[in-house]
């Protein structure tokens, strides 16, 4: 693994997850409810179709609370992420997902594999030296 991306795994595995429990979803503020809520909710709107019986891939899904949402709503839902400890929280949470330790950068999967991929926060960008 590279070292970008064996840091970003090190530093979510300290700051976020803990893979004896999923991180709970802090919606105490009614604003950051709204917007954890609002955020899903308008993905799915933006598809336009029932995730009921469809295929999704959750990529850099970290412990599985994007995928949960999703497969609360009939999909069935596969979590990749590089972090292992992730990946056990998301059993955790949903035993129902499936889970899968692959870089986002080369996944395996085959060409139509699902009906849909979702990335959210899993895109990041390397520090320039210069």
């Amino acid at each position: 693994m590279e070292n970008q991306k064996r840091r970003q795994v090190e530093y979510h595995e300290k700051q976020h997850y803990r893979a004896v429990r999923p991180r709970a979803i802090d919606n105490s503020h009614p604003y950051v409810a709204w917007l954890n809520n609002y955020r899903l909710a308008k993905v799915v709107e933006m598809m336009r179709v029932s995730l009921s019986g469809k295929t999704v891939l959750s990529v850099c899904g970290g412990d599985g609370q994007e995928a949960d949402f999703f497969q609360q709503l009939g999909a069935r839902v596969t979590v990749v992420d590089l972090s292992t400890v992730a990946l056990e929280a998301a059993r955790l949470r949903n035993p129902a997902l499936q889970r899968v330790c692959m870089d986002a950068e080369s996944l395996t999967f085959a060409d139509r594999s699902f009906d849909w991929v979702i990335v959210r926060d899993g895109l990041h960008r390397a520090r320039s030296s210069v």
